[in-house]
């Protein structure tokens, strides 16, 4: 690199074009002192965008459901295992611990799949929100409070219940007439009949 270096500044030919040009295409590859990825520290980030639940919409007559993440390092490539949560927020705000896991560090990218647990409550039909926290415990020192901060995503869930509800008689009701027929209705207005 000095060689190149003292080259262009005594290069001792005229001024014409083509002499400016040579100093200036003259180029360090493979020099030893150039850094070329001058990360410090890891930066973990979880890609939502290509992450997904499957199914998309979670029946309540499933035992579990499925969620592929895509795991981003952004930063230095290290050897070691990174600790994740994962957490369920009900439609009314309620936090529900569903899982916690540990996989290989990604030195790039790395994409997993996780199979959670159908938390069968009232509370959570509806919209829920998965939220994925990377690091939870602060192990992996990542540099800066940005890098940190980035370790929380979330991905929504869409919990729906197909139960099937008796309408009629109403629960303990009395009915005059000897022969009753029980009406039922699905607690789930789309699907069929």
């Amino acid at each position: 690199g000095e060689i190149i270096k003292e080259t262009i500044i005594n290069y001792e030919a005229d001024n014409a074009f083509i002499s400016q040009h040579i100093k200036h295409v003259l180029m360090f590859h493979g020099d030893p002192a150039l850094r070329l990825y001058p990360h410090q520290y890891p930066d973990f980030v979880l890609n939502s965008k290509e992450s997904a639940i499957s199914p998309n919409l979670v029946d309540t007559r499933l035992d579990s459901f499925q969620v592929d993440l895509n795991l981003t390092n952004i930063g230095r490539g290290i050897r070691d295992s990174i600790s994740i949560t994962v957490n369920q927020i009900s439609p009314n705000g309620v936090k529900q611990f569903l899982t916690s896991t540990k996989i290989q560090t990604p030195k790039f990218e790395t994409r997993f799949s996780l199979n959670l647990p159908v938390l069968k409550k009232v509370d959570n039909i509806g919209k829920n929100q998965l939220e994925i926290i990377l690091d939870p415990e602060n192990d992996i020192e990542e540099g800066s409070i940005q890098a940190e901060g980035n370790n929380t995503s979330s991905l929504p869930l869409f919990i729906i219940n197909n139960d099937v509800r008796p309408i009629y008689p109403a629960n303990y009701g009395i009915v005059s007439e000897s022969e009753v027929i029980l009406q039922a209705s699905s607690t789930n207005t789309f699907s069929e009949n």
